[in-house]
């Protein structure tokens, strides 16, 4: 059985942000990412505890073919996403989120 997930703000303005930028590189590439962001959130969904901590209890998913990973918790039979975060970028910015 798979948990609903949720985002927080924070989280899904990145997803935004992220399928927009994409969205201007290539043809076709928002549709990869999109697929590739639901496919690792439903494996997520799925079984929560398939990814490696991060931080605490905080997960990582990296996103497959994208250079992005989800930081999710397990909360009240829900899965929080709480950053979706190119891995380039200072982990403190998700890390904060905490």
């Amino acid at each position: 059985m798979s948990l609903p997930a949720i985002f927080r703000t924070a989280a899904r303005l990145e997803h935004d942000v992220a399928l927009a930028w994409h969205a201007d590189a290539r043809d076709g590439l928002p549709v990869r990412f999109e697929a590739a962001v639901e496919a690792t959130l439903a494996e997520a969904a799925a079984a929560p505890d398939r990814f490696p901590l991060a931080d605490g209890e905080v997960r990582e998913a990296p996103v497959d073919g994208f250079p992005y990973c989800f930081y999710y918790r397990v909360r009240a039979g829900r899965l929080v996403v709480l950053a979706v975060y190119h891995q380039s970028r200072d982990p403190d910015g998700w890390q904060e989120r905490v």
